[in-house]
C-alpha cells in the first residue's frame, strides 16, 4: 500500500464518514473527495466504450442500467432486504419491528450494508420517534429502505397500527 500516492473517492458513498475513515486507515492517507459529478463522468465514458464495442459487433441495441454495489439488511438480518446488484432505483419494506420497553416513544434501527467480498460491514442507524406510549411489543413498525436513482439512501419508518410515518429524530453510525 506504500506505492499509493493519492486516494480519490468518488460517488455518493465517498461522503460517508465510515468509508472515508476506513480508506484513511487502510492507506494511511487522507482521501481526496472528487467532485459530485466524477462518478457520472466515469460512468458516461464506460457506457460510451461499451456502446462503441457493441456497434463494432453490429449490436447497437443496448440498455445500460445502474445497480447497487452492496446489499442492505435491517438490524443484522441475515437475509438482505435489498440484494447486491439490484437495479436502482429500488425500494423495499422490511418485516415489522417493535418496542422492548413499556412506554417507549422511539425505536433505533440500523441499516447494515455489505459489499461483495468484504468480511466487514458498515451501518447507519436511525432513531425514529413519535410512537404513542404503550406496552412493550405492542407497536408494529415497518422500515422502508429506498435507494434513489442518484444512489441516495433514504430510510423511513411507519407505525403499522396507526399508519403514521415516524419522524427521524437522529442519524448515527451505531458506535455511539
Amino acid at each position: 500500500m506504500m506505492d499509493v500516492d493519492e486516494v480519490i473517492l468518488a460517488g455518493g458513498h465517498a461522503r460517508w464518514p465510515a468509508i472515508e475513515a476506513g480508506v484513511q486507515e487502510m492507506f494511511q492517507k487522507k482521501p481526496h473527495i472528487a467532485d459530485l459529478d466524477a462518478a457520472a463522468r466515469g460512468a458516461a465514458i464506460y457506457a460510451a466504450a461499451i456502446y462503441a464495442a457493441n456497434m463494432m459487433e453490429g449490436e447497437p441495441d443496448m440498455l445500460l442500467v445502474d445497480v447497487t454495489p452492496y446489499s442492505l439488511s435491517v438490524d443484522g438480518d441475515r437475509n438482505p432486504l435489498i440484494k447486491m446488484n439490484k437495479m436502482i432505483p429500488c425500494k423495499e419494506t422490511s418485516q415489522t419491528f417493535t418496542t422492548t420497553e413499556d412506554n417507549q416513544t422511539f425505536v433505533d434501527v440500523c441499516v447494515v450494508y455489505r459489499y461483495a467480498g468484504m468480511a466487514n460491514s458498515s451501518q447507519r442507524c436511525f432513531r425514529f420517534g413519535k410512537l404513542l406510549p404503550t406496552q412493550a411489543g405492542k407497536p408494529r413498525i415497518a422500515i422502508t429502505v429506498d435507494i434513489e436513482a442518484d444512489q441516495t439512501l433514504k430510510v423511513s419508518a411507519e407505525d403499522v397500527g396507526t399508519g403514521e410515518e415516524l419522524r427521524c429524530l437522529r442519524e448515527f453510525d451505531g458506535t455511539d
